[in-house]
């Protein structure tokens, strides 16, 4: 009877420490190709603020990567760090530098996973292309469990680059 008191008590401790687990969540967005012509993806677009820059590569596969935030000071090393791959196989071992992005007429959606110390949360960000080298993202929202969005407006520039680091990862797929 002691020995099945203890199985009983394993298990209990066993099944409520996996319910306590929290898992990353899903990306929402659908993995699609892009196959428009609404924005040029031969080279990488940047947001600029307080000194820094926010840098997005858009892919015909419909993966984002994104870069950290990025000095000015730091900007060309960066894109050497880009263009040898560097950057690539920093990028490849972080899930929140990946996502995916849809357009659709003349908005663009975009998912990536928010660093923090826990699971990572996904978020969507949305805004409307201007032109082909210019958009304009203006309301954020958690994909999963969407609360209030939160409203802003960033633009983002084109900049002509070549070679952008691979797409290849094993988060978006």
């Amino acid at each position: 009877m002691k020995m099945k008191n203890t199985w009983i008590v394993i298990i209990i401790l066993a099944f409520c420490a996996c319910r306590g687990e929290r898992w990353d969540d899903d990306l929402t967005l659908p993995k699609q190709d892009y196959t428009g012509n609404q924005l040029r993806i031969d080279g990488y677009f940047y947001s600029y603020s307080d000194n820094d820059y926010q840098i997005y590569f858009l892919y015909r596969n419909g993966t984002v990567l994104k870069s950290p935030f990025i000095s000015s000071e730091n900007l060309y090393s960066s894109e050497q760090e880009f263009a040898n791959g560097i950057f690539y196989n920093h990028a490849i071992e972080r899930k929140y530098y990946w996502g995916r992005f849809i357009i659709n007429g003349t908005t663009i959606k975009n998912e990536l996973w928010k660093p923090n110390t826990g699971p990572f949360e996904a978020y969507t960000t949305e805004g409307i292309i201007l032109n082909d080298t210019t958009f304009k993202m203006t309301k954020s929202y958690r994909s999963c469990k969407p609360k209030k969005d939160r409203e802003f407006e960033t633009l983002y520039h084109f900049k002509k680059f070549s070679p952008k680091p691979d797409s290849t990862n094993s988060y978006t797929n």
